[in-house]
């Protein structure tokens, strides 16, 4: 089962997407809202991690949905696809 946590800060957002089989941090992404369009500005992923990519996916999503700085850390061990969560 996949889970989210979402909070709103001001303008911004912070989102947590996490589930599998033993959730952790495995990477972590800062996107903003600018020149009408969502800029990935920095994107981390921790050492034998592969969440990176998802990561990335979803705050661009999000950050082109609501036209606002998101910071997202998915925080899960078995995750394939975007298309899942269903944004």
């Amino acid at each position: 089962m996949i889970y989210y946590d979402v909070k709103k800060i001001e303008e911004d957002w912070l989102l947590a997407v996490y589930g599998g089989t033993r959730p952790h941090i495995g990477a972590v992404c800062i996107v903003k809202w600018q020149e009408g369009k969502a800029n990935l500005l920095h994107s981390y992923q921790l050492p034998h991690h592969k969440e990176q990519e998802i990561a990335e996916e979803i705050a661009l999503e999000w950050c082109s949905k609501f036209q606002r700085t998101v910071v997202q850390s998915p925080l899960l061990l078995v995750f394939t696809s975007l298309k899942q969560l269903q944004i």
